[in-house]
């Protein structure tokens, strides 16, 4: 029997994950018929059991899954398709902690979680895909996130701890790269993530990307700097994310929030193209480009 091909996008938070996830959910069983397998935060969260309960995976395993049982679950979710596609970022880790900083390094447990995985399930290799974001962007989301999941960090108390230098995509990707059996390690930058959709898609699920459309709109738009403004001098305020945010939305009159001055995302600017850089020569790693522009 032909070994199933498994391919896990982890991510990362904030690199139009959820609009990935979406357009490719929306479309599951079309690609049940065509062999593919897909499974997304609809069936890994909620009343559905994550990623590491059903494969006995810290943090949240819950139980004891031997081998033997976990890829008889791998079996039960590919349900006779050729190719397995796994979607959550949850399951390396999350993107800030409870004061609104960004955990560092990047994902600091996503080595282990991802070696038993692949270990588990995947003994005839496993690729991953995920996309990277520039760092200034990255660390203001993260914040935005913070106030919008219920913390109230001020940004005066937050300051201080800021360096968009911290944000070390290439130690992350050598890390990810290192992990015993996975065969492929695809990135892409977030900016281009609607040029790279088709890509993305086909490198996802292969011929099975035929006709697979990205869905319209932003999935989570995110918090207008006046927002942000505002709910930092009323943070005691019940609902004041909400009303902010209906209030100031993301326009062209209140532009996306930033952490960071013009000068700081300069400096972010040259740190990122050189992450970049540095990333395409990796070993085992193919970052995705898109194709050049037609004048």
């Amino acid at each position: 029997m032909t070994a199933p091909d498994i391919i896990f996008h982890i991510g990362a938070h904030k690199t139009a994950t959820t609009h990935l996830q979406r357009s490719i959910g929306d479309r599951r069983d079309t690609l049940r018929d065509r062999g593919v397998a897909f499974f997304g935060p609809r069936d890994l969260r909620n009343d559905h059991p994550t990623l590491g309960q059903r494969f006995g995976i810290a943090p949240n395993g819950g139980r004891l899954v031997t081998g033997l049982q976990a890829m008889a679950e791998r079996d039960r979710m590919l349900d006779g398709a050729s190719r397995l596609v796994l979607s959550e970022e949850n399951f390396v880790g999350g993107i800030n902690n409870k004061s609104g900083r960004m955990s560092l390094p990047l994902y600091r447990d996503a080595q282990t979680r991802l070696t038993e995985l692949v270990a588990k399930i995947a003994p005839q290799g496993m690729t991953l895909a995920l996309g990277i974001r520039h760092p200034a962007a990255i660390t203001s989301s993260a914040y935005v996130q913070h106030l919008m999941a219920g913390g109230r960090t001020g940004v005066r108390r937050l300051r201080p701890h800021l360096d968009v230098a911290v944000v070390d995509w290439v130690d992350f990707l050598q890390r990810l790269a290192g992990v015993a059996g996975v065969s492929r390690l695809c990135v892409w930058r977030h900016e281009d993530y609607d040029r790279l959709f088709g890509q993305i898609t086909q490198l996802l699920l292969g011929d099975a990307a035929e006709g697979i459309e990205p869905i319209e709109g932003r999935v989570h738009m995110g918090l207008s700097q006046t927002a942000v403004e505002h709910i930092n001098a009323n943070l005691r305020e019940e609902d004041i994310v909400a009303k902010a945010r209906a209030s100031f939305p993301v326009s062209d009159a209140h532009p996306a929030f930033s952490l960071f001055d013009a000068a700081e995302i300069a400096e972010a600017d040259r740190l990122y193209a050189a992450q970049v850089r540095r990333i395409a020569d990796l070993p085992n790693v193919t970052l995705l480009t898109p194709p050049p522009s037609r004048t």
